[in-house]
């Protein structure tokens, strides 16, 4: 049996490392629940949510501190994931008893999001877009806009695969953010870890209606090695290269591709 006094270690060493690209990094806690502590994985998913309301709002102030948190993103993201989380959730009772059929599918996109991470391609220098249905930014020298339009229904889209998986969905929009629309993953981590806080408020009241509530032991544990770990990596995450963190990401995306593509024939963590 895994000490608990390592759990806070194992957290920390996680998100330190995950933050960075704008993930809460809870996946990779599941094996170590379901594997070393003996927790079922519908009662290790919700423990998993307990981390992420404990442990984002450490992230995102820090990223704030930084000034590197944009809230117009964050509102433009939050504005199409909660309605999907609260459409997902719905889906999920009604409809999607064993919603696992569906990880295949998520899996190939998530392979083919990693692919994009890892042959990033030149991005060209844009002038600021002046329109009310853009979303516009300034990074460093560059200008950076998406329409509003385009943004959201993607986000609405991973909302509601986070509802019907019980997620916080930051695995979907960071790499989809950085590799597709060409965010500055500087950028668009305090954005994403926000989001992640409060779809997981939703999901985790979900598996608590349905009887599966968070070890809460656990889940203090790891939301403490959490807290420390994504402040961290927020202070520390200008230091390091984007390429180096695009590629972390990569790798991690990567992970959870094969996971979901094998889900149908391999159940290690599930």
């Amino acid at each position: 049996m895994l000490s608990y006094l390592l759990l806070p270690i194992i957290a920390f060493a996680v998100s330190f490392v995950t933050s960075q690209a704008g993930i809460s990094g809870a996946f990779l806690l599941l094996p170590v629940q379901i594997s070393f502590l003996n927790i079922v994985s519908p009662v290790a998913s919700s423990t998993n949510l307990l981390y992420n309301v404990i442990s984002t709002p450490s992230g995102v102030y820090g990223y704030w501190r930084e000034k590197r948190l944009c809230l117009k993103l964050a509102a433009s993201i939050l504005s199409g994931t909660i309605p999907g989380m609260l459409t997902g959730v719905y889906l999920r009772v009604k409809y999607l008893p064993s919603p696992e059929k569906f990880k295949v599918f998520a899996g190939f996109v998530l392979l083919y999001m990693s692919f994009r991470l890892l042959y990033k391609t030149e991005r060209k220098s844009k002038k600021e877009v002046k329109s009310n249905l853009s979303l516009k930014f300034k990074f460093g020298k560059e200008y950076y806009s998406v329409e509003i339009y385009k943004l959201v229904p993607v986000a609405y889209i991973i909302g509601v695969v986070a509802g019907a998986y019980g997620v916080g969905g930051g695995a979907f929009l960071s790499p989809l953010l950085i590799s597709i629309f060409q965010f500055p993953v500087y950028y668009v981590s305090g954005a994403v870890l926000l989001s992640t806080f409060v779809t997981s408020i939703i999901s985790c009241f979900y598996y608590s209606s349905f009887g599966y509530y968070p070890n809460l032991i656990v889940g203090l544990m790891f939301g403490l090695g959490g807290i420390l770990g994504m402040y961290t990596g927020s202070k520390l995450q200008i230091r390091f290269p984007e390429k180096f963190i695009r590629t972390s990401l990569a790798l991690i995306v990567l992970f959870i591709a094969i996971k979901y593509i094998l889900s149908p024939f391999f159940h290690p963590f599930s």
